[in-house]
């Protein structure tokens, strides 16, 4: 063996080792998607903890009301829609 990598010729088998192209992408790629859509998962996070709030407090003055969500699943799907 002469010290090369197990790749064969000095060829590094993951990341970018003496500006070579590299098959491995960068760790920002992967990155990117989440920082795109963490914001909406906590949009929605808060919105169903007010909705819930709200209902409880509709339910125990023993109002009518609706128990269907009507603006939650169209608001998900357009911001899902606008961060991709």
């Amino acid at each position: 063996m002469d010290g090369s990598s197990p790749g064969g010729a000095g060829v590094p088998l993951f990341g970018n080792a003496g500006g070579q192209l590299s098959s491995e992408p960068s760790p920002l790629v992967h990155r990117i998607p989440g920082i795109i859509i963490a914001p909406v998962g906590i949009v929605f996070m808060i919105y169903a903890l007010v909705q819930h709030r709200l209902r409880t407090t509709k339910i125990l003055s023993k109002k009518e009301i609706r128990y269907d969500d009507q603006i939650g699943p169209f608001l998900l799907v357009l911001l899902l829609l606008l961060a991709s």
